[in-house]
């Protein structure tokens, strides 16, 4: 694995760039330097290989424009040799989301967790007004099933 994938915000010091001053304006801080962050931006793989296959289709052209075959041969190896690079950055790319998703539903559950614990936490504080709440809130749900008005059962007599 890559050092870019292994960490995706490679950050440049600010305080140097705040310590440099010209004249009586100070220079403007050095921003994030982002690398491989996801779908915003195209991985270093995926622009390497699309210059590969341009520079192997010039060469190809060439090749065939004087009838060198190993000019035209060395052409067509580069473009599929930038074509394996392309896929490469885009599986990259798709890895860093899929990286980023796991990061995010990691996050989410250990926020659910502590809430859990926060709220058993309460209960055994205060299980009065737990178990108040619990009727509380099962009245609601069973008027909020029950609807509006009478309901009328029919009830067919047995043969």
């Amino acid at each position: 694995m890559s050092a870019a994938l292994a960490h995706p915000l490679a950050v440049r010091p600010a305080s140097r760039a705040i310590r440099d001053q010209v004249g009586n304006e100070p220079r403007r801080a050095a921003l994030p330097t982002i690398r491989n962050s996801g779908w915003m931006m195209k991985s270093e793989n995926r622009t390497e290989g699309a210059a590969k296959v341009a520079v192997g289709k010039v060469e190809s052209t060439f090749g065939e424009a004087l009838d060198d075959d190993r000019m035209r041969i060395r052409g067509a190896a580069r473009q599929v040799e930038g074509h394996v690079q392309e896929v490469t950055g885009s599986v990259q790319d798709v890895l860093g989301q899929v990286r980023s998703a796991a990061s995010r539903v990691s996050d989410t559950y250990r926020r659910a967790g502590d809430t859990v614990d926060d709220l058993a936490r309460k209960v055994e504080e205060r299980p009065l007004i737990a178990v108040a709440a619990a009727a509380a809130i099962g009245l609601l749900v069973g008027l909020l099933i029950a609807g509006r008005g009478p309901k009328i059962v029919y009830v067919r007599p047995r043969d």
